[in-house]
């Protein structure tokens, strides 16, 4: 199931037109909710949708259960038992359960269920902690956790941003239509066009690495490149659907990009890549963690370095989030590095340069530059071990034969280089095409360039639209 299929597109249209024509004699989130479970039950199998049903049903009792015994302890266990019934029915390694002698069926769940738990744990803590002033109903509770635009991969939207949408969603003017309309185009245009065609260098770059020696590690470099900028295209393009689709309902849906190839570093990386994932592990571990390691530790000058601790933790808990199998704790483990070093470093450097001297060397342009690289880099390089695992690729380099340390030092250098060159090549192109759009008379034509382009690739060059990789975690 994508953001562009006849069944997504269909379900969404038919939303609209039912929040237009029947608000007098059926309430808006009841159009909403109605639209929600057909469009799940139409994105998941049998099985799938019996499980789903099984944690949203099991989210409902706990919350009910914190609801009225609002204790630490009884909160505490309730979000433990959620995010077991996560594991149990998530598309998780089968292996791990075995190898620690637990009972572990088979996933059942496919689709959304991650992003589901993180909405059942955020209602969960924020009830039991007396945030939410009304108790949470049944039906604002499906409404929620289900709301078809964000089930597949988010944004995590917090219950009281999007509830109170979805009961009395503001219809939007004229241009908020053609806005609307207009972002759910380009956003086709990123999952179908962009995205393809960035999967389809990766597919014949993976295949290129077979080669061995230094050009199949270039090609390796290639691969690792190609994914990048096809996940970001089909994640960004799933995103623009939605938001714009939100639009056309009334509801305000949050970005959850802002320019990632402009970071500065790793940690602002992380502030515009998928905002909403990293806000929630925010709020919901890294905050209330930091908070306990300073409580233990009691030495205001150990709080940057535990920060430094915090992020780690966080980071490696996302990326096992991703999936229980060593690969992704490797990946995990390479996030954690990525962003406690980087704030390590920060640490380290206003101790020795002082705050101004360290606002001055973070200014010249090749300390940008070089810190800019560093980010993408180390990112690129991370999502091999989403797209592939540690065995595979160890066996990849070995089979390079005895230029395997080149053909290394190939895929790194071809990364680093990319790197160093996207941020600003991105910066001008997004300056140019944002004047574009914004020119008088030019919107039309970009949108019918997206359209037939879209049009181009699926009739004429028939190419394939690659699944949505965040929707499977």
């Amino acid at each position: 199931m994508t953001v562009v299929s006849p069944v997504f597109l269909a379900i969404g249209l038919l939303a609209v037109a039912a929040v237009y024509l029947l608000p007098a004699r059926v309430p808006r989130d009841l159009i909403l909710l109605a639209a929600s479970l057909g469009f799940v039950a139409a994105a998941l199998d049998p099985a799938s949708l019996a499980g789903l049903a099984a944690f949203v049903l099991a989210g409902f009792a706990l919350l009910r259960v914190v609801e009225r015994r609002r204790r630490p302890g009884v909160l505490a266990a309730a979000v433990a038992a959620a995010v077991a019934l996560f594991w149990l029915l998530g598309e998780n390694d089968v292996a791990l359960g075995a190898a620690l002698g637990l009972p572990r069926p088979e996933p059942v769940v496919l689709l959304g269920l991650s992003y589901v738990m993180f909405r059942v744990v955020h209602l969960l803590v924020d009830v039991g902690q007396g945030e939410l002033a009304a108790p949470v109903g049944l039906r604002g509770y499906l409404g929620y956790l289900l709301f078809f635009p964000n089930f597949l991969a988010g944004p995590i939207q917090r219950y009281e941003d999007l509830a109170p949408q979805l009961a009395t969603p503001s219809p939007p003017d004229r241009d908020g239509v053609c806005a609307g309309l207009a972002r759910m185009l380009a956003g086709g245009f990123s999952t179908v066009v962009l995205s393809g065609l960035a999967f389809a260098v990766f597919r014949w770059a993976g295949e290129a690495a077979a080669l061995g020696g230094v050009a199949g590690g270039l090609a390796l470099g290639v691969a690792t490149l190609a994914f990048s900028a096809y996940l970001y295209a089909s994640f960004t393009g799933y995103m623009g659907m939605a938001i714009g689709l939100g639009r056309l309902l009334g509801i305000a849906i949050p970005e959850n990009f802002d320019r990632p190839w402009l970071a500065r570093n790793f940690l602002d990386f992380w502030a515009r890549w998928h905002i909403t994932l990293s806000e929630w592990f925010k709020l919901y571990l890294f905050n209330p963690a930091t908070k306990e390691m300073l409580r233990a530790v009691d030495r205001p000058a150990a709080a940057p370095w535990l920060g430094a601790a915090g992020y780690f933790l966080t980071f490696f808990v996302m990326g096992i989030w991703h999936g229980t199998s060593l690969s992704f704790a490797v990946y995990g483990l390479l996030l954690g590095l990525g962003v406690s070093l980087n704030k390590a470093w920060q640490v380290w450097m206003v101790q020795r340069l002082g705050r101004r001297g360290y606002n001055t060397l973070s200014a010249r342009r090749w300390y940008a530059v070089a810190a800019r690289t560093a980010a993408l880099s180390w990112f690129a390089l991370a999502l091999v071990l989403v797209w592939s695992d540690l065995a595979t690729v160890s066996a990849s380099l070995a089979s390079l034969g005895a230029a395997g340390a080149a053909a290394a030092v190939g895929l790194v250098v071809v990364v680093v280089g990319c790197g160093a060159a996207l941020g600003p090549l991105a910066a001008w192109l997004s300056s140019g095409l944002g004047r574009l759009t914004h020119s008088a008379g030019t919107g039309w034509l970009i949108a019918v360039a997206q359209a037939g382009a879209i049009a181009y690739y699926l009739l004429v060059v028939r190419g394939v639209v690659p699944e949505l990789i965040y929707q499977r975690f």
